[in-house]
């Protein structure tokens, strides 16, 4: 068990750095799977952290639709933090499923802000505030300074990049995007 929860977990952080990969993401769910229902009351709160993470990104990869995803992103979410209560990785995962699937901005901001006082480090936590929570408030220069952090601590992430230039749109600053 301990062996593919490694293994999940490589997987996991090159899904990191290969965002929008399908490949990647399945590996993982699949593996990671395995493990929680063999260790039941599992204490992997990082595990059921990287399956919210997995989820609320499956709309966007065209893997699932919201209404199948969301409400396992946040279990999974809840049941790390439950575990976990400062893990960044959970929180940032609330975070997207309160904002994107719940419409409540004002908590999914919140726990967005609550995951990147906890990992300062954070591209995705950064790249979430600003592309989802203030991005659907209207706060153009906020989102756009959460991206552009998460840029710089990810300067290689294709959606960063991307997601930066449909916010600059959406801000109407033509000539920046």
């Amino acid at each position: 068990v301990v062996c593919i929860f490694t293994v999940c977990m490589l997987t996991f952080q090159k899904g990191h750095t290969l965002l929008g990969i399908v490949g990647i993401f399945v590996p993982f769910l699949w593996l990671i799977g395995a493990v929680l229902p063999a260790k039941p009351g599992s204490r992997y709160a990082l595990a059921h952290a990287g399956l919210a993470e997995c989820y609320v990104l499956y709309p966007w990869l065209s893997v699932a639709p919201p209404h199948d995803s969301m409400p396992k992103a946040r279990t999974a979410a809840l049941r790390a933090l439950e575990i976990d209560d400062d893990l960044a990785e959970a929180h940032a995962a609330l975070g997207v499923c309160l904002s994107f699937y719940a419409g409540d901005q004002p908590a999914s901001e919140r726990e967005l802000r609550r995951a990147i006082e906890l990992k300062p480090s954070s591209a995705t936590a950064y790249h979430w505030l600003g592309n989802i929570a203030l991005l659907a408030m209207g706060r153009w220069d906020e989102s756009l300074a959460a991206e552009r952090r998460a840029g710089e601590l990810d300067p290689l992430s294709l959606s960063i990049a991307s997601d930066t230039g449909v916010t600059l749109l959406y801000a109407r600053r033509f000539d920046e995007a």
